[in-house]
C-alpha cells in the first residue's frame, strides 16, 4: 500500500511535468521492477524505488501493468513464484516486457510533447499575427524553427509572417482587387511599390510536405501578387473543382480570371463567392468592379448603393463613397 504522501508525491509531479519530455535518469533496473511490481522490495530499496517512482511515470506505468498483471495471475502461478529460483525465472520476461514498456512510453512522451510543443508555438504566432504584430510573430517563428518544431502549417504562417497578413488565409486580408493595384475609378496603379516578403513566402511555401487547403490558397494568391496569373488560375480552378463550397476558392478564381481581363468568368466567380459568403465585403466590391469593366455601371453603382448601407469600417466608408462618386459623374 503506497502511503499518503507518496500518492501526493506523484499527482504532483503529473501534474508540473506532464507538458515536459524530461525523464529522471538512471530508470529503476529490470529486476527493481519487477520486485516492486510483486511487492517483494524490502525496507531501504523499497524505499528508493518508491522515490524514483514519484519523479519518473515511465517507470510508474510499467510497475503499475506489471503489478496489475501479478495481481490477476492464478493462485497456482502466484504458489509457484513464491521460490526463490522461480520468482527469478519469472523475473527475465517481466524485465524484458518491462524494458519494452519503458521505451514506447518514452517515445509517446517525445512526440506528445513535440506535438503540444507545436500546437503552442502556432497558437502564438497566430495571435501575434492576428494582432499585426509581425515583428513578434516572426520571431517566434524562427525560435520555434531553431529549436526543432517545425510542422506545414507553422510553415504556412512564417510565408503570411514575412509578407506582414494578418492571419492564415492571405485572400481574407488581401483579396479585393485595390490589392493587386486596381483602382475603383477603374485605373491600374502602374509602378506601385512591389508587396513584401513574396521570395521568402515562395520558400516557405514550397518546404510544405501537404497540399492542405489554407496553403494551397496561400500559394495562388502568392502567385497572383508575383504576377503569375495563369500559374493561380490552374491553382484555383482546381480548387474550385475539390472545393465547390468554399467562398475563398471562388474568390481567388475570381481575382485571376480579372487579372486575365476575363471579365465574364470574373463576375461568375465572385458571384459565387457572394452566395457562399454573404457577410464578406471582398466578393461584393471585386464584382461591383468587373461590371465597371463591362460597361454595366448602373447595375455597379446600385451594388455600390447596397454596400454602403451595410456597418462599414472607416475605410471601406470612404472608399464606398469614392466609388458612388466617380460613376455617377460616368452616368
Amino acid at each position: 500500500m503506497t502511503p499518503p504522501h507518496f500518492a501526493d508525491r506523484w499527482l504532483r509531479n503529473i501534474v508540473t511535468r506532464s507538458e515536459g519530455d524530461g525523464v529522471v535518469e538512471p530508470h529503476l533496473d529490470d529486476e527493481t521492477l519487477a520486485l516492486f511490481a510483486a511487492g517483494e522490495l524490502r525496507d531501504s530499496d523499497w524505499q528508493a524505488a518508491v522515490r524514483h517512482l514519484a519523479d519518473c511515470a515511465s517507470c510508474r506505468h510499467v510497475t503499475s501493468l506489471m503489478s496489475a498483471n501479478w495481481e490477476h495471475a492464478p493462485a497456482t502461478v502466484a504458489k509457484e513464484h513464491s521460490s526463490s529460483s522461480s520468482r527469478r525465472a519469472w523475473l527475465i520476461p517481466a524485465a524484458a516486457a518491462a524494458m519494452l514498456l519503458v521505451a514506447g512510453l518514452l517515445v509517446f512522451g517525445r512526440r506528445e510533447s513535440a506535438e503540444v510543443a507545436e500546437r503552442r508555438a502556432y497558437q502564438d504566432a497566430n495571435r501575434l499575427l492576428a494582432s499585426s504584430d509581425f515583428a513578434q510573430a516572426r520571431t517566434a517563428l524562427e525560435h520555434a524553427s531553431r529549436h526543432g518544431i517545425h510542422s506545414d502549417r507553422l510553415l504556412n504562417l512564417r510565408s503570411q509572417a514575412v509578407r506582414e497578413l494578418p492571419g492564415e488565409i492571405a485572400l481574407a486580408s488581401a483579396g479585393r482587387l485595390m490589392d493587386f493595384g486596381y483602382g475603383v475609378d477603374g485605373v491600374i496603379a502602374r509602378g506601385a511599390e512591389a508587396q513584401r516578403g513574396l521570395k521568402e513566402a515562395q520558400q516557405f511555401l514550397s518546404e510544405v510536405q501537404k497540399e492542405e487547403l489554407n496553403i494551397r490558397l496561400n500559394r495562388g494568391h502568392l502567385w497572383l501578387s508575383q504576377g503569375d496569373v495563369e500559374q493561380a488560375r490552374q491553382e484555383f480552378t482546381q480548387l474550385v473543382e475539390q472545393y465547390p463550397r468554399h467562398s475563398f476558392v471562388w474568390l481567388g478564381l475570381g481575382l485571376a480570371e480579372f487579372l486575365r481581363e476575363d471579365w465574364s468568368a470574373a463576375e461568375t466567380a465572385f458571384r459565387k463567392a457572394a452566395e457562399l459568403d454573404a457577410e464578406s465585403l471582398s466578393p461584393l466590391i471585386n464584382l461591383t468592379l468587373t461590371l465597371d469593366e463591362l460597361d454595366r455601371r448602373t447595375e455597379a453603382l446600385k451594388l455600390w448603393r447596397q454596400i454602403a448601407d451595410r456597418p462599414l469600417s472607416a475605410a471601406d466608408r470612404e472608399l464606398v463613397t469614392k466609388a458612388i462618386q466617380v460613376l455617377s459623374r460616368q452616368e
